[in-house]
């Protein structure tokens, strides 16, 4: 079982039904914690905001499952069968049972910019399968937690991606009861940091690190070392030999470094 951890910054509860349907029937997603990024220029941003969208986007997912209707941006609720007609209502409301039958937990954060690193190393570190979406998330934050995925090791950072054109004029067809199609699905759900760039400077940074320079330069020493007692005591010799296994050990140990290098602790 994994925890969604949904970035959001929008009223709209669209975006983030859509990310909570995927996760819930195709991620095995059985937790969903709504985050919020505060700033000190977070002026007008009403304290509670994580909770605030947790509460429109379940009550979105009611309104779907058990009523039959869809919340519009202005708060008034519209009914799927004067939509789609009450065959196709009744299908779209089944899809969102399968969302609701499961039990899953709900809980919100609003978080510190300046403590967002520690928050997100926590969940990096528990052990814990985990999700990070990004798909409601103020463009201005992604640089943060690119950042953060890049030292912190997060297994990614994913985005509810619309492959049709959306249509803002009637956003009910961006929902994804509309792009859920057995044969000609049109969404992806993509992890942002899937990419030859990100993996290469990844191992540039853990390359980079201190620690691992030191623990290659003292391999090189000991196996330098190694072969100079070689050569003068000879091969065959017990300590050139117990010095060899020691300079072999250390290889082992900064190949080991490179490939799972140390994450700050600050």
């Amino acid at each position: 079982m994994k925890t969604l951890c949904l970035f959001v910054d929008s009223d709209r509860a669209d975006q983030y039904l859509n990310s909570v349907a995927h996760g819930i029937l195709y991620e095995n997603v059985r937790a969903v914690s709504f985050w919020h990024i505060q700033r000190p220029d977070n002026e007008g941003v009403p304290s509670g905001y994580s909770a605030r969208v947790m509460y429109r986007v379940q009550d979105l997912l009611t309104a779907l499952s058990e009523r039959a209707q869809y919340i519009d941006t202005r708060d008034r609720r519209v009914s799927l069968e004067k939509l789609y007609g009450p065959e196709q209502a009744t299908k779209i409301s089944e899809f969102y049972k399968r969302c609701t039958s499961v039990s899953v937990s709900y809980s919100n954060h609003d978080i510190d910019r300046k403590d967002l690193r520690r928050k997100l190393r926590s969940i990096a570190r528990n052990g814990q399968p985990y999700i990070c979406d990004v798909t409601g998330l103020r463009k201005i934050f992604l640089g943060d937690l690119a950042a953060i995925a890049l030292v912190e090791n997060l297994q990614g950072l994913f985005v509810f991606d619309l492959i049709k054109s959306p249509d803002f004029e009637q956003p009910v067809e961006m929902l994804i009861h509309n792009l859920d199609r057995p044969l000609d699905r049109q969404y992806k759900y993509v992890d942002i940091l899937d990419t030859e760039t990100y993996r290469s400077c990844s191992q540039s940074v853990a390359l980079r690190s201190p620690t691992i320079r030191a623990a290659i330069a003292m391999a090189l020493a000991f196996l330098a070392a190694g072969l100079g007692v070689a050569l003068w005591l000879g091969f065959e010799s017990e300590f050139a030999k117990y010095l060899n296994v020691f300079s072999q050990v250390a290889g082992v140990v900064a190949l080991a470094l490179a490939i799972w290098p140390p994450r700050p602790r600050n």
